[in-house]
Order: C-alpha cells, then structure tokens, then sequence
C-alpha cells in the first residue's frame, strides 16, 4: 500500500512538470494544447488547474461540433466539482452546457435528467433565472418528445418568471417555445405573434443564432400555408446567416427546409439533392434528428421521381433511426413515407396498412 502511494506520486509529479512545461509551450495560445493540459493536469493531482483546462477544453470541443469529446469533458468536469455549495453554479453551467449537446445528439432520457438536476439546483439556491432557464430546456425537450401539455406548461412558467425578472433573453425563449407549440398543433395564427416577438427579442438583445431559429419557423409557417416566395425569401436569409457564422447545424436544418419548398414547388430533382446534402452536413455535426429528416426527405424526393427502390430504402433508414431516438412523430412520417412508396408501386393493400399503422402513431 505504501509503495502504491509512492507510485502515484511520482506519477502525480511526472504529469505535473509536463503540464507545466505545455503551459509554457503554449503560452500566449493554451486553447490549443487545453486537451492536453486537461489530461496531463487531471492526473497530476492539481484539481484547479485541471478544472480549468477541461473548461476550456470542453467549450472548444462543443464549438467544433466534437459532440463526444465535450461530453467527456464535461463529465469528468461534473466528477471533479462534486456536489459543493460554493461549486453548484459552475456545475449548474456545465449541465446548461451539456444538455445542449444531448439535445442536439437526440438522446433526451439523459438530457431530462440533466435538465431536472439543472432545476433542483437552482430551487435548493433560490436561483428564478436558471430555474426558468432549465424550465425553457425542458419545454423544448418535451415539443421534441410530443409531450404538448408539459411543454406548455414549463414555457409558461418560465415567460412569467423571465417577465418578472425583466429578462428579454429568456422572455423571448419561452415565447420561442410557445410559437413552436402552436405550429406543431398547427395553430399558425397564434404561432406567429409568438414567434414575431422571439424575433424581435432576439434582436434587440444580439441573440443572432436564437433570431435565426424563431425565423426559421416563421418561414415554415409560410411554406405550410402555400407562401412559397416569402418562404424561400426567408429561408434565404436565415442561411446567409448560417453560413457567415459558420453554424453547421443551423446551415443543414435551413438547407432540408429549402429542399422542402423545391419539393413543395415540383421541384423533385433539386429537392433530392438538397436533401442528400443536407443528409452530409447533419452526420457531420451529429444531428441524429435532422439526418432522420433528411433521409425522410430523400425518400419523398425519390418516390415523387419513381425511383422506388431508393425511397423504401431511405425511408427505412430513417425509421430505424427515428426508433433509435424514440422520435414518435418522426416514426408516423415514416410509416406514411413507405405507405407512399408501396402505393407507387400498385401495392394497395400494403400501402392501406402502411397508413394505418402511420395513423396510429400520430393519434397517439
């Protein structure tokens, strides 16, 4: 036991004076080597420093859509915080941080229990402003999941509770929030006003991505009631957005909506190519949601072309994805999607069943 002690360290000290020497390597530059002075400082036994290089660390690694490595850096972050009073708002922004991320991967069972963690942190410290923030992540996680009362219900709890904070960031999430609600159940003119205030909100307060993703349902809004020019207009706009702040994942969910319009427009051969390119962003950041989407969206393209056997093979692929992230709305539009290809092919009694088993799905 002694000589195991002894072992650690020197081996404490070993990773020590590399991480000093790194830091000296790199000075003027550290986010370069911050893995390395995250790896080399977690086992050196410097908490502090360690701390503070897997900080920066997982930032880096979350802005260059390295889903993964951020999340193993956040966790090992979580790990060194522990549960402490003077620790729990640098714990809580990390699950903020992280939640974000799992979002984005689709994998909503652990981002709810970060989501929850986030809550019960900031009601045991009496923090209104995070609680409301971790209430406007929950609604957003239960839209994705088509859990509409409770998504409601937290959005609404966070607007009064950012209204009487008079904080516009977070009045203009829950109002986001609340506008996406009424476009899924189809309520556009009450999702409008909604989603014009985030707009004007998001705006005022410098929040160029948040603008860009109210605005996007607002050009949805356009493209489901037929208003295909100012639809593409929009969708337009919100890209050039994208593409100067070099935002990926926006840039794929903007380039499947435009492919949805040629697709609205008859357009079939661009709206293919749109999608598949799309398709290509969304592996490359991780978007689980958006690829299931753009694979739907190929195997619309494709059967509107007649090219059967490419759509039931998209639209499989898609489905299995979309069981994979318990994505019920997305496993209807699926089913109906092969409904549509077997119909094609003069297969109506598997057509019939196709859209039964979609109709099923949707009424649930």
């Amino acid at each position: 036991d002694v000589r195991g002690r002894q072992d650690r360290a020197v081996g404490q000290q070993f990773h020590a004076r590399i991480g000093e020497t790194l830091e000296n390597l790199f000075a003027g530059r550290l986010e370069e080597g911050c893995h390395l002075l995250a790896y080399h400082f977690g086992h050196s036994g410097d908490t502090a420093r360690a701390i503070r290089y897997l900080e920066v660390a997982g930032r880096k690694a979350q802005a260059e859509f390295a889903n993964e490595t951020a999340l193993a850096h956040y966790a090992r972050l979580l790990e060194l915080l522990g549960e402490h009073d003077e620790t729990w708002t640098h714990r809580a922004d990390i699950l903020a941080r992280r939640q974000h991320i799992l979002g984005q991967l689709s994998r909503q069972e652990p981002r709810l229990a970060d989501l929850l963690e986030l809550r019960a942190l900031a009601e045991a410290h009496g923090d209104e402003a995070r609680r409301a923030d971790a209430l406007n992540g929950l609604a957003d996680l239960y839209l994705w999941t088509s859990r509409y009362a409770e998504a409601e219900a937290a959005a609404r709890e966070a607007l009064g509770i950012k209204t009487a904070l008079s904080d516009p960031a977070g009045r203009a999430e829950a109002l986001h929030q609340l506008g996406v609600l009424d476009y899924y159940r189809g309520n556009y003119d009450q999702a409008r006003p909604l989603l014009e205030q985030a707009v004007a909100l998001r705006r005022e307060t410098g929040n160029a991505e948040g603008e860009i993703w109210s605005l996007m349902y607002l050009y949805m809004i356009h493209l489901m009631q037929g208003r295909y020019d100012q639809a593409a207009e929009l969708n337009r706009h919100a890209r050039q957005a994208a593409d100067a702040r070099q935002d990926w994942f926006q840039r794929g969910i903007h380039l499947t909506n435009a492919a949805r319009i040629s697709l609205r427009l008859g357009e079939y051969g661009v709206a293919l190519e749109q999608f598949q390119e799309s398709q290509e962003g969304k592996s490359r950041v991780g978007d689980r949601m958006g690829l299931g989407f753009s694979l739907y969206g190929v195997g619309l393209a494709s059967t509107y072309l007649d090219r059967y056997d490419e759509a039931e093979t998209a639209f499989q692929a898609s489905l299995a994805l979309r069981r994979q992230i318990n994505d019920e709305r997305g496993i209807g539009y699926c089913l109906h999607g092969l409904g549509l290809a077997a119909l094609g092919r003069g297969h109506c009694a598997a057509a019939e069943d196709l859209f039964q088993q979609a109709y099923e799905v949707r009424a649930r």
